[in-house]
């Protein structure tokens, strides 16, 4: 077993790791453009018009014992109960969600939720996100840790995964 420490914000509780992380999954709104399709998912009785792929196939590579919970901002609202629940926060977003990805990194940090973040915005921006790390760029593509403390030893300023040769 593997004790875990938040000091940051108010999650200043000890826990002992027990193979059984909670992860919080969240994929930031889409504002009213073009990328929303708020106005035409009606038409074909969607609230959204695509599930947050990324994330979903993150939540495939970390262990199967950690738990896992997928907050998609397009069609949820993200409570504090979530946030108190999580030990780690995910969030993938492309460049259109800048807005509500900060708001939501924002919220994360206010509750001294660590946060990992990827997805095309900040692949392209890593220096707009300084308060984040890690960041992981790229695709992401191995299975991730087995504990808190391989999370943290990612703590470099960015992780740059490597991407198989293809022929």
């Amino acid at each position: 077993m593997e004790t875990c420490v938040s000091t940051a914000g108010r999650r200043q509780s000890r826990h002992v790791y027990d193979g059984a992380m909670r992860v919080l999954l969240l994929s930031p709104e889409f504002p009213d453009t073009f990328w929303s399709f708020k106005h035409a998912v009606r038409f074909i009785h969607r609230k959204a018009s695509s599930p947050p792929l990324g994330l979903l196939t993150v939540a495939a590579l970390l262990p199967a014992a950690w738990e896992k919970r997928l907050v998609d901002l397009n069609i949820a609202t993200l409570h504090e109960a979530d946030l108190a629940w999580a030990d780690f926060a995910f969030i993938g977003a492309m460049t259109a969600q800048r807005q509500s990805a900060r708001a939501m990194i924002a919220r994360c940090k206010a509750a001294g939720l660590p946060v990992v973040a990827g997805g095309p915005l900040f692949t392209a921006e890593p220096e707009a996100f300084p308060e984040v790390a890690p960041l992981v760029l790229n695709h992401a593509h191995a299975p991730l840790g087995a504990g808190p403390s391989e999370i943290v030893r990612l703590g470099e300023r960015a992780v740059r995964p490597r991407l198989p040769v293809r022929l």
